[in-house]
């Protein structure tokens, strides 16, 4: 076979241009060799914090979660106002939490069972701002904020509310959210609107249906508010 190709001689492996980046970036580490450690030490500590950080988020989750746990329990047994003081304590010490958002909607349906009814609805509302990182509450902090808006008297506000929580629960559910809707709309003054909805309640056999047809006959023989 022919010698149609030169044998790469060293002088040519030395202009080559990887070969030489390579050797001067050798040179460079030997040269500031010093440097080059505090560089992988500094990268050491950076890896070393992130992994002290991770297992700081880990515990500090852990011990949020144990005090949603006592605030559900307090709740449970009906000491609303530590379940109150917990939530705080755990809103206050673990921000930016799971835990510290569930809590919201505990502290909410416990003020809302202690009668503050303000602080109630801004407990809530703060929850379902934030409802869709851990919808695990959603619906049960809208009935309790329909109910708060009742408690205050803003049955038209409480109806809405009730309307929109009736599109997002199953069956039968629903047909009891609506049955409380007509309820806040009757004391709004809607009373039009509150039997459209019962007489689509009021057919069939279900307890709904046969609360629905109650609640038509009292609309019906009620005074007509002039």
């Amino acid at each position: 076979m022919a010698r149609t190709q030169e044998r790469i001689s060293r002088k040519t492996l030395k202009e080559d241009g990887l070969l030489n980046f390579t050797e001067r970036a050798g040179e460079y580490v030997q040269a500031n060799l010093n440097v080059a450690l505090g560089i992988l030490a500094g990268v050491a500590v950076v890896v070393l914090l992130g992994v002290l950080w991770t297992r700081d988020t880990r515990q500090k989750a852990q011990r949020a979660e144990l005090n949603l746990s006592t605030a559900v329990m307090a709740y449970a047994s009906g000491d609303f106002e530590k379940a109150v003081q917990v939530a705080g304590e755990l809103q206050t010490n673990s921000g930016g939490t799971d835990a510290a958002l569930l809590v919201k909607y505990i502290a909410g349906v416990s003020l809302l069972r202690l009668g503050r009814f303000q602080e109630a609805e801004q407990s809530l509302r703060a929850y379902l701002e934030s409802a869709t990182k851990n919808p695990f509450y959603e619906n049960a902090a809208r009935g309790a904020l329909a109910s708060t808006l009742e408690a205050e008297g803003r049955f038209a506000d409480a109806a809405a509310q009730y309307q929109e929580l009736a599109t997002k629960v199953p069956e039968p559910m629903s047909e009891d959210v609506q049955i409380d809707a007509a309820r806040a709309l009757r004391a709004a003054g809607s009373v039009d609107q509150a039997k459209a909805i019962l007489q689509k309640l009021a057919t069939g056999n279900t307890q709904a249906a046969r609360t629905a047809r109650i609640e038509l006959a009292i609309l019906d023989t009620a005074p007509t508010q002039k």
